[in-house]
């Protein structure tokens, strides 16, 4: 709850940080917060007691908001259609791999042999997933129907 409360609360200063225009350093700072954030966050996470725990999310807050901000320089360099997809990935690929972790486990794999494979299936079907979900997306095939379910048609 507490970081959806966070979110609601940083989403009219990525608005803010939006509408201003910055200087090349103002810009180098920005991606400085940025990166520096994260790799401290993720750093945190994995060594720190988690009596930190409200530090942490407060550091990922502001990391956030500069990410969010389009204002840095790995924005023009991550806003690419490779990257999209990637992101449009990485659903899919959790949601398979739940109920794939649990039937490989049963296989008895080696703990490498493991990673692999289930890297490998849950790409595989994901990108499959997310192919057919575009493709469904532009002949709309699904959003007529829904339409009609709940919009009026004349």
């Amino acid at each position: 709850m507490d970081i959806l409360s966070i979110g609601a609360l940083i989403y009219p200063l990525v608005q803010k940080i939006k509408e201003t225009d910055f200087t090349k350093l103002g810009i180098y700072t920005l991606t400085a917060i940025e990166i520096f954030g994260f790799i401290i966050a993720t750093l945190a996470m994995n060594y720190v007691s988690r009596t930190y725990d409200y530090i942490v999310l407060i550091i990922l807050a502001i990391s956030v908001l500069v990410a969010f901000s389009e204002k840095t320089l790995d924005f023009k360099i991550l806003n690419n259609k490779f990257v999209y997809f990637l992101e449009k990935l990485s659903l899919p690929v959790y949601l398979i791999s739940i109920p794939f972790r649990n039937c490989f486990n049963t296989i008895g794999l080696s703990y490498k042999e493991h990673l692999i494979l289930l890297l490998f299936v849950s790409l595989i079907l994901g990108t499959i997933m997310v192919l057919i979900v575009d493709y469904l997306k532009k002949r709309e095939f699904y959003i007529p129907k829904i339409k009609k379910l709940f919009i009026k048609t004349t």
